[in-house]
């Protein structure tokens, strides 16, 4: 396990070369935390490359600076990487992750067997309900979603919640801190938990 938690390694940061030198050689690395450490795209991209060929399990980029064009750059590694098992994304620019980025994320995940976790909390994804649905249905090895604080709407919880209706793996779905938007969402919940 290696963790730079909360070092600000961000672009003005002058290791960044000892960073991917690091990566690149360690073939060991099962779970990388790098959250809290003001990381945007331009170095996300280097960043990536360093563990294409490595069998990562767990990765944390949560509360950095990744945007809309950062999530792609991770979609594309998801494509290539089976044995992630846990991905946190939190925090990461609320107004420019967007739900399209969780668009991203999710289709290249949809094919890992091995995926079990992630977590989208604390950023503005209003709307996203229909990929976290598509997503859920697509993939059966899906235990936790955490998606706490980023404004689903009642639309999104149907969404969300129809599809979990029959899967039979998840464990946790972490909802808390948004607006239920009245009866409807709390009928798509119960409706969801009556059925699984």
């Amino acid at each position: 396990n290696f963790s730079f938690y909360e070092n600000n390694i961000n672009g003005e940061f002058e290791g960044w070369d000892s960073i991917y030198d690091f990566l690149d050689e360690n073939y060991s690395i099962r779970c990388l935390d790098l959250h809290k450490n003001v990381i945007s795209d331009n170095h996300l991209c280097d960043l990536i490359r360093s563990l294409c060929d490595k069998r990562i399990r767990i990765l944390n980029l949560s509360d950095n600076n990744i945007t809309l064009e950062g999530a792609k750059t991770i979609s594309d590694f998801l494509k290539i990487n089976k044995t992630l098992q846990k991905l946190n994304l939190s925090h990461n620019n609320q107004n420019n992750f967007k739900a399209e980025g969780v668009k991203y994320i999710l289709e290249a995940l949809k094919d890992n067997p091995n995926f079990k976790w992630i977590d989208f909390s604390y950023m503005q994804l209003t709307g996203c309900g229909e990929y976290i649905g598509k997503f859920i249905s697509d993939n059966n090895s899906i235990e936790n979603i955490v998606l706490r604080n980023v404004q689903l709407n009642a639309i999104d919880f149907k969404n969300i919640f129809d599809n979990i209706k029959n899967h039979k793996v998840i464990k946790l779905i972490d909802i808390s801190m948004n607006d239920m938007g009245g009866d409807k969402s709390i009928q798509y919940i119960a409706d969801a938990i009556k059925e699984n």
